[in-house]
């Protein structure tokens, strides 16, 4: 029982904030979403609470047609997880984002 704890703990801040890394980790004012054979829905996102707004675009995919919905995407536990913590870091990096935003206007999604 407590290395199932122990186990569920270490996975989650594995996890923790990967919206808003993957988001700050851009090139040319894109970044890419492509996330377990979906498509998303999204054409731009803004940089502030950029990890937010990722983890949203994920959440709201297109399905493609032929492949098990397991594989589609994460389960909804583990986006909530990121959900969370992807807000405090968006937070804590608002100062940074403000000014991205300001300067370069949205990040553009590369699909």
């Amino acid at each position: 029982m407590l290395k199932t704890k122990l186990l569920l703990i270490l996975l989650s801040c594995s996890l923790i904030s990967c919206g808003t890394i993957k988001s700050l980790d851009h090139e040319n004012n894109q970044v890419h979403i492509k996330h377990r054979l979906v498509t998303t829905k999204c054409q731009e996102i803004p940089y502030i609470y950029s990890g937010v707004r990722y983890d949203f675009c994920i959440l709201h995919a297109y399905r493609k047609q032929n492949v098990p919905a397991k594989l589609q995407l994460d389960p909804a536990w583990v986006l909530s997880v990121d959900f969370v913590f992807s807000g405090i870091a968006d937070t804590l990096v608002l100062p940074y984002t403000a000014y991205q935003q300001y300067k370069y206007g949205n990040l553009v999604v590369i699909q």
